[in-house]
């Protein structure tokens, strides 16, 4: 038996979800998030009726991150929408995707529509 394994080029989104997962969320946003629940006596790793308070706070906080730290356009992108959520009732994870259009994969196609 062969395997064969079809390696692709990792999009410039999933870098930059990676990114903003592991430092916007993990090291900067996560804690500001979590003060703000300790303020209000929410537990962090039980929300209950917090979750979705905390859920648009996360969103807010990381799309603003997102947008001054690692901007699509440092990136060669555009069209760049993040979308965060927090999979669980917890703060401890966070759900990133940046869907992005890579200028240099359409200047390659031809496709230059959705750059007007």
């Amino acid at each position: 038996n062969q395997w064969f394994f079809a390696l692709r080029r990792p999009k410039v989104g999933d870098y930059r979800s990676t990114i903003a997962d592991d430092w916007g969320y993990q090291s900067v946003v996560r804690e500001r998030i979590e003060a703000g629940c300790r303020k209000k006596g929410i537990d962090c790793l039980s929300l209950g009726g917090a979750y979705g308070e905390t859920d648009a706070a996360v969103r807010r906080e990381l799309s603003d991150w997102i947008q001054e730290t690692i901007p699509p356009e440092k990136f060669g992108c555009v069209n760049s929408k993040p979308t965060v959520r927090l999979p669980w009732a917890r703060t401890f994870e966070v759900e990133v995707t940046l869907e992005t259009q890579e200028v240099e994969n359409d200047i390659k196609n031809g496709d230059l529509k959705s750059f007007r």
